[in-house]
């Protein structure tokens, strides 16, 4: 071959028809996931693979088809170094608008409120956590847009989204059964994320698509080069070619390296290698690096110093970072923008490739890039940058592990008031300290576990007792209480507190500590810490009257009665002569916890009318209102309970508080004492999982397990009991904290076991409860215990049982109190008549699976005297009571006890409930159903009947299940068609019969 027959290959850059060779299989599963949204079904598509395996491309290729059909395409992709900051990644996805600019559009108004809770802008008087609170508006907004069309959600780099993106993503999957949203998550494997795991678990476990592009055949790499240089590859070629292993990507850079050192020469259509074999550039790095080196010197810093600021920068902070002005900025940015490195979208850019960005920020040595980050975060601070800014340099690089490789269990304050350990960061320097003192604490609240690092890194090199060390301390408290990192709040306030010389920081601290300790399942060591801040001379009365409420709850929570009660009346009394309002609500809040349910209601609803608009008020307004709650329905008081229940969930939405998910809790117990097992399964899945894996709410796995064990869905009520044990290990003592529902779940499923005895043991560790909430919680089981006592042949365990649920009536004889010891004692005089008019009661207050047992104990003893007749009676009722509930377990027991005393039901003795089709659906699900079909958005239909989004999104879920459908569209057909026949529309109910 001679030089003159030879010639430079033309080379491009692969465009989407080549980077999707060999990919028939993959397309053919993303086009299935487009035809059914565009059928108005939503979907997942999880796309997974090593770096540069064409994952971006199939993602693009799938928003190419999607847009060509109408589809709304909102995107965004993680970056590692925004990965510590809430919620980033989805404000990406929606266009959130950065500081500086302003939302267009029809959503511009929700954009704005978004901006505002990130931003650290501006306090918000019904806002608790502001990060809680923009996820929630970021639900509704996607929402709403799915009512207007179809919507193709993708997230590239989903491996580096921050944990609230990741909790928002998790939501959505739940929701693509109703609304029409294709969720694509692109993410390459790697260090394993426990919540990255989770949410890939979570998006199969649905129903969702799994997308694994592999390496490309021998054939297709071929294909693939032929396409990129425009020739085919001749044999020595595609030796080099087999270097990449059938990575796009690496193929790419490859043909580009070779050809730009002109390696390649092309004759009559054929592109060969033109070299000796291993000169091929070893590093894919280099390769890049070349392509950088024709770059003019300035552009070129000024790209290293763009690629600090991430994957996608700000022109106007790369402005500030490089100290150029804007002009000369732009003109570098223009010439990488030609040369193919950056993409410009408004004053946002972005590198085309990340592998370019890690090449710039590896070009400078680790300790150089320390100190040009630093530098970078003074200089944005100077020019009046967000927080998210500033911070994001200040972590980046950091020791701490979390600080980058992802926030899920960020780290604690170890170590703050002693010696800085090997692997924990230097502390900050005196202008970041300075900036970080300087914030609206406002600020710190848009990224709390990022302020908690910053303030842990700004206090730990700090003299204790300092003017700017306690300023800061009390900072940290605050904000790791907030945060909920109880354990870690403990270990930093209750020593800090020793250390500064300012009493009233101290006494402050170690109020932290009180409340951390009494929600941690700790109560006594809370009131050791009040004691010692409260012996403190000279403390502002407001402050000792928070105390001293605080130390009653304590109290109260540990079984001290008279303590609880002595030291709620001193904070009463204190907290109304130092007219300070929020101690007044609290010193409310420690009388309710002490007096009667009903005197309580009372205590609760002064607390509630004495807080103010701040962020703790709000935050303390949700605990109120669960307690609130439970007592109406202890009272019996339903009507109020239920017309006060939508607003208190429309409240957990809007304030954003992780104390809020307690809401759902509160609801889900009522509803199953209620006999509404489908609302409880549907508040309990609205429960934050984290709040199911703290010391306050891990109780509700023990009920979401009775549920379900009544159901004789054992599966399930395992995994319940199964996540208890990875809270509080397998033993569980009656010392444990919140431990009712649990010991009862556990006795259930060892009675259907067959094994009574091992039940009957479980239930008696409440005999041996001291007084007190932990002891009055676990009333409900008396019934039961003295049942099983009396099967087993345990009389005195039956009688001790009874004696100390009259007591517990006479202490304060709530209707339910009664019944339940009237119920007792029936059991163990054999009496009848008193059963049957337990039964009577039971229903008439609507509990129905008390009213159940009620007539199953009715029935045995009938059946033991010989009534065979009236016993066959009594068990069809009972067996009708529990099928209504859906209760399998429950009639399986009734029928097998009765069968033993000669004693069956008729084969249609007992009705059950329709499963699917319309008659299967609620009254509120019904009504719901037609708005439904009339069009309207769940946040719409949510408003219009004053309930959470939450709710509604459950609702639909159901209506699906039940009426078998896919999407909402198809519910719309079914109604539209009923409409069009003249028929009677399937639901027609009023909005005032809506039990919701």
């Amino acid at each position: 071959m001679s030089s003159a027959d030879l010639r430079k290959p033309t080379f491009s850059s692969p465009g989407c028809e080549s980077s999707l060779v060999g990919r028939d299989d993959e397309l053919s599963l993303a086009g299935r996931s487009l035809a059914a949204l565009a059928d108005g079904r939503g979907g997942i598509l999880w796309i997974e693979g090593e770096p540069g395996i064409g994952k971006s491309a199939l993602a693009a290729e799938v928003e190419r088809r999607a847009t060509t059909i109408g589809v709304d395409i909102l995107r965004g992709s993680g970056d590692a170094l925004l990965q510590p900051f809430p919620l980033r990644l989805m404000a990406a996805c929606l266009g959130v608008p950065g500081r500086g600019e302003q939302a267009t559009g029809p959503d511009a108004t929700a954009l704005s409120e978004i901006a505002e809770l990130l931003g650290g802008r501006q306090p918000r008087a019904d806002v608790a956590d502001p990060v809680l609170a923009a996820a929630e508006r970021m639900l509704d907004l996607i929402d709403r847009r799915c009512a207007r069309g179809p919507v193709l959600l993708t997230v590239e780099n989903l491996q580096w989204a921050d944990h609230f993106s990741l909790q928002v993503w998790n939501r959505l999957a739940y929701a693509v059964d109703q609304v029409p949203l294709l969720l694509v998550g692109v993410l390459r494997p790697g260090p394993s994320r426990p919540a990255v795991e989770r949410l890939r678990a979570t998006a199969l476990g649905l129903g969702g698509v799994l997308v694994r592009p592999g390496p490309l055949s021998d054939r297709a790499a071929v294909q693939f080069a032929a396409q990129v240089i425009g020739a085919a590859p001749g044999p020595r070629l595609r030796v080099e070619l087999a270097r990449a292993a059938g990575n796009p990507r690496y193929l790419n850079e490859l043909l580009r390296a070779l050809a730009e050192a002109g390696l390649i020469a092309a004759r009559d259509g054929v592109a060969e290698f033109d070299g000796a074999a291993g000169v091929t550039p070893g590093s894919l790095t280099a390769a890049i690096g070349r392509r950088l080196d024709f770059l003019d010197p300035q552009t070129l810093d000024a790209l290293r110093t763009a690629a600090l600021l991430g994957t996608e920068f700000d022109a106007g902070q790369a402005a500030v970072a490089a100290g150029l002005p804007v002009l000369l900025l732009a003109h570098a940015m223009a010439q990488a923008k030609a040369a193919g490195i950056v993409v410009a979208g408004g004053e946002r850019m972005a590198f085309r490739h990340e592998l370019v960005q890690q090449v710039l920020v590896e070009q400078f040595a680790p300790p150089a890039r320390r100190v040009q980050r630093a530098r970078i975060a003074q200089l944005l601070a100077q020019g009046g940058a967000g927080v998210e800014a500033v911070a994001a340099q200040l972590m980046a690089d950091s020791a701490v592990p979390g600080a980058l490789a992802g926030l899920d269990e960020p780290a604690g304050p170890s170590g703050l008031v002693g010696p800085a350990g090997p692997r924990r960061p230097a502390g900050l320097d005196d202008w970041a300290v300075d900036w970080l003192a300087g914030l609206p604490l406002y600020a710190l609240y848009a990224a709390l576990e990022v302020s908690a690092e910053l303030l842990t890194r700004a206090v730990r090199p700090l003299e204790p007792g300092t003017l700017r060390w306690d300023a800061l301390a009390g900072r940290l408290a605050q904000v790791l209480l907030l945060l909920g990192q109880d354990d870690d709040l403990i270990e930093f306030a209750s020593v800090a507190a020793g250390l500064t010389g300012d009493p009233v920081l101290a006494a402050q601290l170690r109020l932290t500590v009180v409340r951390a300790a009494g929600r941690n399942g700790r109560p006594g060591f809370a009131v050791d810490m009040a004691r010692q801040a409260l012996a403190q001379p000279d403390l502002p009365l407001r402050l000792r009257a928070r105390l001293e409420a605080w130390q009653s709850v304590a109290h109260t929570v540990a079984g001290e009665s008279p303590e609880g009660r002595e030291a709620a009346h001193r904070a009463l009394t204190e907290a109304r002569t130092s007219q300070d309002p929020l101690a007044v609500a609290y010193a409310h809040h420690a009388t309710a916890l002490c007096a009667t349910t009903a005197e309580g209601i009372g205590h609760i609803d002064e607390a509630l009318s004495m807080l103010g608009s701040d962020a703790e008020s709000t935050d303390i307004r949700v605990l109120f209102t669960h307690d609130r709650l439970i007592r109406l329905a202890q009272l019996g008081r339903i009507p109020e309970y239920e017309a006060a229940l939508p607003a208190a969930l429309m409240l957990a939405e809007r304030v954003g508080t992780p104390r809020a998910t307690s809401l759902f809790g509160a609801a889900a117990q009522v509803a199953f004492r209620r006999g509404d097992w489908d609302a409880t399964r549907r508040h309990l899945k609205n429960v934050d999982p984290a709040y199911l894996s703290a010391p306050g709410g891990f109780h509700l796995h023990g009920l979401g397990a009775i549920e379900a064990l009544h159901r004789a869905d054992r599966t399930r009520a395992t995994a319940h009991l199964a996540a208890v044990e990875a809270v509080i290990g397998p033993g569980l003592k009656t010392a444990v904290p919140r431990a009712v529902y649990i010991f009862e779940a556990r006795a259930l499923l060892a009675e259907a076991e067959g094994e009574p005895a091992r039940a009957l043991a479980l239930l008696a560790t409440w005999l041996d409860t001291p007084p007190g909430l932990r002891r009055d919680e676990r009333l409900d089981e008396a019934p039961t215990l003295v049942r099983l006592a009396l099967a087993e042949g345990e009389p005195d365990v039956a009688r001790q049982a009874l004696e100390m649920i009259e007591a517990a009536a006479r202490a304060e004889p709530l209707i339910l109190r009664l019944t339940a010891a009237r119920f007792c004692r029936a059991q163990i005089k054999d009496d009848v008549a008193e059963l049957t008019a337990i039964a009577e009661i039971y229903q008439t207050q609507g509990w129905p699976l008390h009213a159940g047992a009620a007539w199953e104990e009715t029935a045995v003893r009938l059946a033991r005297v010989g009534e065979v007749v009236p016993a066959r009676g009594t068990l069809t009722r009972a067996v009708r009571t529990y099928a209504d509930l859906g209760a399998e377990w429950d009639v399986r027991r009734a029928d097998g006890r009765l069968r033993a005393l000669g004693v069956r039901r008729g084969p249609r003795s007992a009705h059950s409930r329709e499963k699917t089709g319309w008659g299967a659906l609620t009254a509120s699900e019904a009504h719901i159903a037609r708005l439904v079909g009339a069009g309207w958005s769940n946040p719409d239909i949510a408003a219009e009947l004053s309930l959470s989004l939450r709710t509604v999104q459950t609702h639909v879920s159901n209506i699906l299940a039940k009426l078998q459908l896919h999407s909402r569209l198809d519910v719309v057909r079914a109604i539209a068609g009923t409409d069009a026949a003249g028929a009677e529309p399937p639901v027609r109910v009023s909005r005032l019969d809506l039990p919701i």
